[in-house]
């Protein structure tokens, strides 16, 4: 059975009307007139009828010899194994699993296993790290403040000199 599908031009579903198609065929209707009596007048709803059918009998009839050309014979499916690893490759694949999870989870963990937040509730980390921010932000401010002064004490200097008078 074809999933029911409908015309891309008109929305007419025409997808479930394959096998009518084909008993009119069979009993000696032409093309057209299967077609005419299944209702599909329209230009397009007969081709995508017929093309969907194609579309689907190809991609069914590529994936099986697709999955032939692929898949080994069936004795040799058998004799595939995986690998068997030595005590030693195991330990340090299981060493590096564990060291990557741990990782993870410190990562997860984040500012609460950090040594300098232990016992300090959610709030008081947030009002900490904005004290700390805020002093951040006033040293910067005042850094700027005594650029500025400098650059403009700079520039009266400059402007007290007259290159003509040199």
């Amino acid at each position: 059975m074809i999933i029911p599908i409908r015309c891309f031009t008109c929305g007419k579903v025409i997808g479930d009307k394959w096998e009518t198609y084909l008993g009119f065929l069979q009993s000696e209707y032409s093309e057209g007139d299967a077609l005419d009596a299944l209702g599909l007048r329209r230009y397009c709803c007969r081709r995508m009828l017929l093309a969907h059918k194609t579309s689907c009998r190809h991609t069914h009839t590529g994936l099986r010899l697709r999955f032939l050309a692929v898949s080994p014979p069936p004795e040799d499916r058998h004799r595939e194994k995986r690998a068997k690893m030595t005590r030693g490759n195991q330990r340090d694949l299981a060493r590096e699993k564990n060291q990557k999870k741990m990782a993870e989870q410190k990562k997860r963990q984040g500012a609460a296993g950090q040594e300098g937040n232990a016992g300090l509730s959610m709030d008081s980390r947030m009002n900490r790290d904005a004290d700390i921010m805020r002093i951040k932000q006033e040293k910067a401010a005042a850094k700027k403040a005594e650029e500025a002064a400098a650059a403009s004490a700079n520039a009266k200097k400059v402007a007290k000199v007259d290159p003509l008078k040199m």
